[in-house]
């Protein structure tokens, strides 16, 4: 029977759970899908059709599909990100989402940032005024 080819299918297309990029680029927009009324990508669907901002749907699915949010590739822009980062969790957490799964997933995204950087928070908790760090800041 065909329908674990199909699941596997219409999983990647709705709610592509590999990485959260691809998370992010999984389809927000089908409703529906009547051949599958028993589905387990139903909520997937129901996520898609209860909201019609498609950036706020993709949040859900990434804080419900991914344990660990890797902030690796946001490193490069310093500690600039971490406001943002806090931002989109904020977002996701007003959107509905489960308070203590969204803590947790935010906690750890902040968590990685500082161990990332060790010196550019301690530097930054302590107000140090003659580190590099301070004026690259400065600057901007």
């Amino acid at each position: 029977h065909g329908s674990g080819l199909l699941d596997g299918i219409f999983s990647k297309v709705l709610c592509d759970t590999s990485s959260v990029i691809a998370t992010y680029r999984s389809n927000h927009t089908l409703q529906s899908f009547e051949k599958f009324r028993d589905w387990p990508l139903l909520p997937c669907l129901e996520l898609n059709r209860a909201n019609n901002n498609k950036k706020l749907v993709a949040i859900r699915k990434i804080i419900r599909h991914h344990r660990l949010i890797d902030m690796e590739p946001f490193f490069e822009w310093d500690v600039k990100v971490v406001p943002i980062a806090v931002d989109w969790f904020a977002t996701a957490r007003a959107a509905g989402e489960d308070v203590t799964i969204v803590d947790r997933r935010k906690l750890s995204a902040i968590y990685q940032f500082v161990h990332a950087m060790p010196l550019t928070f301690v530097s930054l908790s302590l107000g140090a005024q003659d580190t590099g760090i301070q004026k690259k800041l400065k600057r901007q």
